[in-house]
């Protein structure tokens, strides 16, 4: 390795390491263990995606069962929104019947 690549790697791992260590001190973690994590936080719901992109004579995909304007749009779909898809994903599904079952 040369050497000026094995000193910016070790001053960037103690970057790296002074970066995480100075975010949250044991003090800080102390004060807001005992919190409640704030009720509107809501994890993103994620893309139902599987990498068989294929529409049908429907405009329906063959692999997540969303229509083509659900698939541009679900970057900027709220959660809620998303949510419906995903149930309208589901219907889609059981419609074609390709799933057996439905909950």
């Amino acid at each position: 390795m040369w050497p000026m690549a094995s000193g910016f790697r070790k001053s960037w791992c103690r970057l790296t390491v002074l970066t995480v260590a100075s975010a949250m001190t044991e003090s800080d973690w102390s004060r807001v263990k005992h919190q409640e994590p704030d009720p509107a936080f809501e994890f993103p719901v994620k893309s139902p995606c599987v990498s068989v992109c294929a529409l049908n004579r429907e405009d329906i995909c063959e692999g997540c069962f969303r229509t083509g304007t659900e698939i541009s749009q679900w970057g900027r779909m709220s959660n809620a929104e998303k949510k419906q898809v995903l149930q309208n994903c589901q219907d889609r599904a059981v419609k074609l019947r390709r799933v057996w079952w439905s909950d």
